[in-house]
């Protein structure tokens, strides 16, 4: 009995020390400033052979990220069904800043859903999103 109550002791702390480096480690590679989105346009319709362009406006505050780009935006477009077709990231700096980010890309004409994100890598290694904007557009004809 008393085997029993140690082995239930014993796997109760290791199932909390789990939780808690489980909901730790996020924690940690996103602790810090984060950067975000100020204003944002994306037109509601792009012309046949143009590309997809979102305009926007950034604060990056310093330490937003740990090393490297602060933060970067991508543009995603997807079709209606969510599969999404082409995409293109712009690398954002420390401080308050403006930009333009396009992606070139034939497709049939009709309507899909263009995604701005703010991106920002964490201490882990990987890309976290931190914001997203969203539009439907109509492309073509």
């Amino acid at each position: 009995m008393r085997r029993y109550v140690l082995a239930s002791a014993a796997f109760a702390l290791l199932v909390g020390a789990l939780a808690v480096v489980a909901r730790l480690v996020p924690w940690v590679a996103g602790a810090g400033p984060t950067p975000r989105l100020v204003w944002a346009f994306i037109p509601p319709a792009v012309p046949n052979g143009a590309p997809f362009a979102a305009w926007f406006g950034m604060d990056v505050p310093p330490g937003a990220a740990p090393a490297g780009p602060s933060a970067s935006v991508q543009l995603r477009v997807c079709d209606l069904e969510g599969a999404c077709l082409l995409g293109a990231r712009k690398p954002v700096a420390e401080g308050q800043s403006t930009g333009l980010v396009t992606a070139t890309r034939s497709l049939a004409p009709g309507e899909y859903d263009l995604d701005l994100l703010v991106l920002r890598p964490d201490r882990l290694g990987g890309v976290r999103t931190v914001q997203v904007v969203s539009q439907r557009v109509r492309y073509g004809d």
